[in-house]
């Protein structure tokens, strides 16, 4: 990438490397980067959700609730883009201001999980999209974790590491069952699991929504 090449001259052409070889784990943190995705557009299905056939739950959730619960929590909450072009510009152009600000030595970059460095690279490797993806306005709550914390399932083939996170009842605005009228004993469980865990179905399950 342009970025690297540049940064290479500057370390009088010493290679600079970001991430651990074959690895999703940044040098100087040793954490992997894990996300969970969200859509501003509520009628969106992932294709795997899609091509499961089986029901779903639709959560609507308050942007600034979670917003403000990532700031306290230390995850990031990024929203994607979808013109490569210009997010490379201005990841050169800030890296360009934040790069002599860091110490490096042979193995490690130096930079913390809190930095300004670490930020820059986080987004430039989580907020591009393939631009025919833009309708889906797709967000991204990221949590960095050691491999050693993570979980790890075996699924369609593959071995999946994942890590649970929690998020406060507040940032839930509405939950959707698709087809809840078709889906009644499903319906009628998923209220009751709402009341045991303090969430009035009244107020947040469409369906049930009080006027």
């Amino acid at each position: 990438m342009k970025y690297r090449k540049e940064f290479q001259r500057k370390r009088a052409n010493k290679p600079f490397l970001f991430f651990r070889e074959k690895r999703r784990m940044l040098i100087g943190p040793e954490m992997d980067l894990y996300k969970l995705s969200f859509y501003e557009d509520g009628t969106f299905l992932p294709g795997k959700v899609k091509d499961s056939g089986l029901p779903y739950l639709r959560l609507s959730l308050d942007y600034e609730q979670l917003a403000e619960h990532c700031l306290f929590e230390n995850m990031f909450l990024i929203r994607c883009k979808y013109d490569e072009g210009q997010v490379l510009a201005n990841f050169v152009t800030q890296m360009e201001r934040e790069y002599d600000k860091f110490f490096f030595d042979e193995e490690h970059s130096g930079f913390t999980a809190d930095s300004r460095f670490f930020s820059l690279l986080c987004n430039a490797c989580l907020e591009v999209k393939n631009p025919a993806c833009a309708p889906e306005k797709e967000w991204r709550l990221t949590v960095l974790r050691n491999p050693a914390d993570a979980g790890y399932r075996y699924e369609d083939g593959q071995l999946r590491p994942f890590v649970p996170i929690s998020l406060p009842l507040n940032v839930i605005r509405k939950v959707t069952l698709l087809d809840s009228e078709t889906e009644e004993l499903n319906f009628s469980a998923l209220a009751g699991f709402m009341q045991q865990v303090g969430l009035s179905p009244e107020r947040y399950l469409e369906g049930l929504l009080e006027q």
